[in-house]
């Protein structure tokens, strides 16, 4: 009689694993990319990173940096446009409550 490995049991994979109801069930006529999916597939108590107090200041910095680099026929033209865009994101950030301070 051979002689059964105690693990072996435990080295197989499941012959029949469970299948639970779908975390995603999209009802709706949008599609959604795989990073929105994976994302979505983590479930509702996962928690997605909160954006730094000084975000903005740092973007804008870094992009008076990057323009500070281009040819010089250039940078008006790309302050006015990123100048823009920055006023925009301080319009739509609205800090939340919940917001952790740093």
């Amino acid at each position: 009689m051979p002689k059964i490995n105690s693990y072996s049991y435990y080295l197989r994979p499941p012959t029949n694993p469970r299948t639970l109801h779908p975390k995603v069930l999209n009802m709706t006529y949008i599609s959604f990319t795989e990073p929105e999916m994976a994302l979505l597939q983590k479930g509702p108590k996962y928690n997605l990173h909160y954006k730094p107090k000084n975000q903005i200041r740092n973007l804008a910095l870094e992009a008076e940096t990057a323009v500070s680099r281009l040819p010089p026929s250039q940078r008006e033209v790309y302050t006015i446009l990123t100048a823009e865009r920055i006023k925009v994101l301080q319009r739509n950030n609205k800090p939340s409550k919940t917001q952790y301070k740093l």
